[in-house]
């Protein structure tokens, strides 16, 4: 754009001539902006990837924790029900072993 006439009126006018210099900077900035926009997109892709590479492995160790986690509880339960088996037992054998002795008390 070009200021207005030299008489000083101060209208503005368009001039249509474009210079070359001006189309070749027009032509670089829109081709960095394409390779740059490219270059986002990979970056975004590449990320979704590991994304979901990271999500499934996650899932994969939640998995085996909760199957080691009921494996323990069944261990768990299972030794509690033999050391209440062994109670049992020792009680009975205590009971046992009190009735064959001779009472010291008068």
């Amino acid at each position: 754009m070009a200021e207005g006439n030299s008489d000083g009126s101060g209208h503005w006018h368009l001039d249509r001539r474009v210079s070359v210099g001006h189309l070749l900077t027009t032509a670089v900035v829109g081709a960095s902006a394409v390779l740059w926009l490219s270059n986002v997109e990979s970056r975004v892709s590449l990320n979704a990837r590991a994304i979901d590479a990271n999500t499934q492995r996650i899932d994969r160790i939640e998995a085996r924790q909760s199957a080691a986690l009921a494996e323990l509880k069944l261990e768990f339960r299972n030794g509690f029900t033999a050391m209440r088996t062994d109670l049992r037992t020792l009680g009975e054998r205590i009971d046992r072993q009190r009735d064959r002795m001779p009472t010291a008390h008068p």
